[in-house]
């Protein structure tokens, strides 16, 4: 299982809410904000 850390990675550092595959994915990304691994910009 590719880790949303690389997925975002490989597409340049971006990724939105709508490009996510459903909730479980969404919840790796929220886990990896909360971690730190991941910074959230908002309005972009």
């Amino acid at each position: 299982m590719e880790k949303i850390t690389e997925r975002i990675e490989a597409q340049g550092g971006i990724i939105s809410t709508s490009e996510l595959n459903g909730k479980a994915e969404y919840e790796r990304l929220r886990r990896a904000v909360q971690r730190g691994e991941v910074v959230r910009f908002y309005n972009l």
